[in-house]
């Protein structure tokens, strides 16, 4: 079984009959939605609309002050979840067509003030008709940058410390301006330039627990994966079922193995959206045959994933969870 952006489960059968693809979609497709998908493709997508968040008059000046701001209470969903202001149109992602996109232009369609207490350090949110910058979710870590307008001496400058996405598909940037500096605008063209080697990090590791997918495949572990953790700090995947493991280090050893023959390979990532309603976004990493719905960001082949080592494997709860790293590690902000 496979799963509709929606997430309905659906069967799915090939040219060879019948066949299970990795249900990978439990994290992964968090980070995507169907109002996303649609835009992306050139399509116009419907929303339902968030509920109404108070504005207040902004009463700063200045070039690149906000026209309108919002009281983050007022700004989340009943489940307590952060969303844009209602009528906000979902943001298309550009990080879907080019994972190694680190500069673009874009329109602020709103900068919300965030100032409670009780947010800590989320100053402000800053939303934009387009992004290059991918939200957390799927078990990937959100991408860090700056989002900047004007070029003169004295720009406005955003830092960008987190991005989350709004259950309407709304991308937010949340972080704060330079302090004592301008603001955006909304109508603002800006430049969105995100941190690359913390995004191509993030894509590895990403990239890499699909691989170990591929991997347990091709050594006869046929248990399926239910959630995925591709932070730097404790990168894993989850299946259900339990393992034998009174031989654990043969198993280590043969997935190990499967997995360097993989890397070395230099498989082509494949990304495609196929024609049901919603579209679905499937990737394949490390094979033709075997592939998931995702919404992150990917390595170009397999070969670029690079050092990657299972670190342990063990059995709780009627699940199996391999642990992995890569190298070159980075720090990530």
């Amino acid at each position: 079984k496979t799963v509709a952006a929606n997430g309905t489960p659906t069967s799915r059968k090939g040219a060879g009959g019948s066949q299970t693809a990795l249900l990978f979609w439990l994290p992964c497709l968090k980070s995507f939605d169907s109002a996303s998908l649609n835009m992306v493709k050139g399509r116009t997508a419907a929303t339902k609309p968030n509920k109404p968040a108070a504005a207040v008059e902004n009463k700063s000046s200045g070039a690149h002050s906000s026209s309108s701001t919002y009281n983050i209470k007022s700004a989340k969903t009943s489940k307590g979840k952060v969303s844009a202001p209602e009528g906000t149109p979902p943001t298309v992602p550009l990080y879907f067509k080019d994972t190694y996109l680190g500069m673009a232009s874009a329109k602020v369609l709103g900068v919300v003030n965030t100032n409670d207490a009780k947010e800590g350090a989320m100053e402000s949110m800053v939303i934009t008709d387009t992004t290059i910058f991918h939200p957390q979710g799927g078990g990937q870590p959100s991408d860090v940058g700056i989002i900047k307008c004007g070029d003169g001496d004295d720009p406005a400058i955003f830092t960008v410390h987190k991005v989350y996405k709004d259950l309407t598909g709304v991308i937010l940037h949340v972080g704060s301006f330079k302090k004592g500096g301008k603001k955006f605008n909304v109508g603002d063209v800006v430049k969105q330039e995100i941190n690359m080697e913390t995004r191509k990090f993030h894509a590895r590791l990403h990239s890499a627990g699909h691989l170990l997918d591929v991997a347990m495949n091709q050594v006869g572990i046929t248990l399926k994966p239910s959630k995925g953790y591709h932070f730097p700090k404790g990168a894993y995947v989850e299946y259900i079922g339990k393992l034998d493991l009174k031989d654990r280090a043969k198993i280590i050893n043969e997935l190990q193995q499967a997995i360097d023959k993989l890397v070395e390979s230099k498989i082509q990532t494949v990304v495609s959206y196929d024609g049901s309603t919603p579209p679905i976004r499937h990737v394949k990493v490390g094979s033709d045959i075997l592939g998931c719905p995702c919404g992150g960001t990917h390595v170009a082949d397999s070969e670029e994933i690079g050092a990657m080592q299972i670190t342990k494997i063990k059995s709780n709860k009627g699940n199996t969870r391999v642990s992995y790293t890569i190298t070159p590690a980075i720090k990530c902000s």
